[in-house]
């Protein structure tokens, strides 16, 4: 049974609100949200809905997929009608900045801002013992973190909010930051999570291990090489478990899953739908389905086609799992896995200096050889151009689905490149969503929330 249970029904400042506020930041001044900081208890179940808010269909529960597997070559979606298009839309590099999944993941993600600015800032009153305060402070740096870094991937510059916030304070001081200010500050957050976290965990929370590869991947996205070497040699990357447990639905958090998100399908609130679910339309893009064949990998090939023999939907088979009743799923979401921080440390190495017998290819090849692959040597990787094709070849071939494709493929540099290759032509300033135009209105200021370049 799963141990995180959200009570996001009892405290009324956690409640998504339905008007049209800036940046959707609830206010916490109201004599409820105030009174209701009095114990420990009360800054638990307010952490609880920082994680709950993760849980958001808008957030990782749907859209996160949509806005980073659909915008890649992973995914062949041409069908306008389901969701008013807005899918397909952002598939085909469409979507204009009223795209509704862009509006939706938007507000979902500056509401766990919100949350865990609202924690921060309320925790330092409450009496509680040292080590459950700096818990509970850790797990907000960390969330907000995470969350601040998909929030710089997606859109580049965006506010950088840190405080519990009124709408009209935000209309009237916040602006866009410049993007190394918001590493920055994700950057220190990481860094006291990873002091404060524990190494491991058996409920899903956030831990040192997950905060530290989090930290490794910010670096790397940024170009920092050298400083994320150390961080992810500090990871525990042996025993890498075969993938039938790694994507067993009756053992969810297996040591794979360094951090995922939890769902429960027998709780309307805490489930979700079925993911990439082909009932209307063969999603996976024949274009994926080569690149297994052309690998020869005949384990992880199968993972990503689908059947319905639990008697739910047609998903994935890396996403297969009996429905709890109308269509309801609880299979938690990974965000990272321990093959991931794998593949990192060789892709930093080799960015480092190519090393033809060095740790790179026996990271590389750990990975290879748990799909049944044969491993590669200098002969068949002879530079470091070479050996980074191979590695985010790899990584698509690992995490296909899991929603690192869309990163992947502009951190290696050639999205357009392989979106060409699946019929898709794009302009370079789409390596970057359009802000939502709900924001854009609200704020109405060009020099301080202007719209990204080429969306105007």
């Amino acid at each position: 049974m799963k141990k995180i249970i959200f009570l996001l029904s009892i405290v009324a400042f956690l409640t998504p609100s339905c008007g049209d506020d800036f940046l959707e930041l609830n206010p916490v001044s109201d004599a409820a949200s105030s009174n209701f900081f009095k114990t420990a208890a009360d800054i638990e179940v307010a952490v609880n809905g920082i994680y709950g808010e993760l849980q958001s269909g808008a957030y990782y529960g749907n859209t996160w997929r949509v806005l980073l597997e659909y915008r890649s070559d992973n995914i062949d979606d041409g069908n306008t009608a389901r969701n008013a298009g807005q899918d397909a839309n952002i598939n085909k590099f469409r979507e204009s900045a009223s795209n509704g999944a862009l509006e939706g993941a938007w507000e979902a993600m500056y509401r766990t801002v919100s949350r865990a600015n609202t924690v921060l800032n309320r925790i330092e009153e409450i009496e509680m013992e040292a080590g459950q305060k700096s818990l509970f402070r850790a797990e907000a740096h960390f969330l907000r973190a995470l969350t601040y870094f998909n929030l710089v991937r997606l859109w580049g510059e965006v506010p950088l909010i840190l405080e519990e916030s009124q709408p009209e304070q935000v209309r009237e001081t916040a602006k866009r930051n410049n993007v190394g200010e918001v590493y920055t500050k994700i950057e220190e957050d990481l860094n006291f999570a990873i002091t404060n976290l524990p190494s491991r965990n058996s409920s899903g929370r956030g831990t040192k291990e997950a905060a530290t590869i989090v930290l490794a991947k910010t670096l790397i996205t940024q170009g920092k090489y050298a400083a994320a070497i150390p961080l992810l040699q500090n990871i525990d990357m042996t025993s890498l478990l075969p993938l039938s447990e790694v994507w067993d639905a009756n053992n969810e958090l297996n040591a794979e899953m360094i951090f995922v998100v939890r769902f429960r399908s027998d709780l309307s609130d805490e489930s979700h739908g079925a993911w990439y679910n082909t009932n209307e339309t063969p999603l996976v893009s024949n274009n994926l389905r080569q690149a297994y064949v052309d690998a020869g990998d005949v384990v992880r090939g199968p993972l990503i086609e689908s059947n319905n023999d639990l008697g739910g939907d047609m998903i994935p088979l890396k996403f297969q799992e009996a429905p709890f009743g109308g269509g309801s799923y609880g299979l938690d979401y990974p965000v990272i896995r321990k093959s991931d921080a794998v593949l990192l440390l060789a892709e930093a190495l080799n960015e480092e200096a190519y090393d033809a017998d060095g740790e790179a290819f026996d990271l590389l090849n750990s990975v290879r050889s748990r799909a049944g692959l044969a491993d590669l040597n200098a002969a068949d990787l002879p530079d470091q151009d070479t050996f980074r094709d191979a590695i985010f070849e790899e990584r698509r071939l690992e995490f296909a689905l899991e929603g690192h494709r869309w990163f992947d493929l502009k951190r290696a540099g050639n999205a357009a490149e392989a979106l060409a290759e699946v019929g898709v032509t794009f302009q370079p300033f789409q390596l970057l969503y359009p802000l939502p135009q709900s924001e854009i209105d609200a704020f109405q200021d060009e020099t301080r929330f202007p719209q990204n370049p080429g969306y105007n």
